[in-house]
C-alpha cells in the first residue's frame, strides 16, 4: 500500500512541477510581467510605439539587446501583445531572418526539440505549451527579405467571466 502510494504522489509531483520554460518565461519577459497593461509596457519602455489593428493592441519598441546570446540590429523590434482586455500576453522578438537555424538550435538545446511544425505557407515552429507559456519561432515575409521572430505567449491570465447572452448567442 505505501508503496503505491508513492507511486501515486510521485506521478502527481511529476505532472505538477514546471518545465524549463515556465521557469524561464512564466513571470514575464524583459522586466515586465503578465497581465500588465499598456501603461505599465511604457513605463518600462517609454519610447515604445502603440500601433492599432481594428481592436488589437501591440506596443513595438526599437531594441537592440542581445537575445538568446545572439547580437541584434539596434533597430531590431520587440513586439508586445495584449488579449481583449488589454493585458499583456504575448511578446515577438524580431531577429534576421538568416538567424532562424541559429535560434532553433539554441531553442531546441534549452528547451527540447519543438513538437510542432506548421503545416501552412510559412515557417512555424511551436515548443510544448509549459505551465500556459507557449514558444514559437516563425520566418515570416518582410519588406524585401525575412524575419526571424521568437514568439512567447502566456495563456494564464484569469479568464474574464461572461454568459451566452453578453457574447451574443
Amino acid at each position: 500500500m505505501r508503496s503505491l502510494l508513492f507511486f501515486i504522489l510521485t506521478i502527481i509531483q511529476f505532472n505538477v512541477s514546471a518545465g524549463e520554460i515556465s521557469k524561464v518565461f512564466g513571470n514575464g519577459v524583459f522586466d515586465t510581467v503578465w497581465g500588465s497593461t499598456l501603461k505599465d509596457i511604457k513605463g518600462v519602455f517609454p519610447k515604445g510605439k502603440v500601433e492599432k489593428y481594428g481592436e488589437i493592441i501591440q506596443f513595438v519598441v526599437k531594441d537592440g539587446r542581445s537575445v538568446l546570446g545572439l547580437k541584434r540590429d539596434k533597430k531590431a523590434l520587440i513586439r508586445f501583445a495584449f488579449d481583449s482586455e488589454a493585458r499583456l500576453s504575448a511578446v515577438g522578438v524580431y531577429f534576421d531572418g538568416d538567424d532562424f537555424s541559429t535560434l532553433m538550435s539554441k531553442l531546441n538545446t534549452l528547451f527540447g526539440e519543438y513538437t510542432k511544425p506548421n503545416a501552412g505557407g510559412y515557417l512555424v515552429l511551436e515548443w510544448p505549451k509549459d505551465d500556459e507559456v507557449t514558444l514559437t519561432l516563425s520566418l515570416l515575409p518582410s519588406n524585401f527579405s525575412n524575419d526571424t521572430v521568437f514568439s512567447i505567449e502566456f495563456s494564464g491570465l484569469t479568464k474574464p467571466s461572461t454568459s451566452k447572452e453578453q457574447l451574443g448567442f
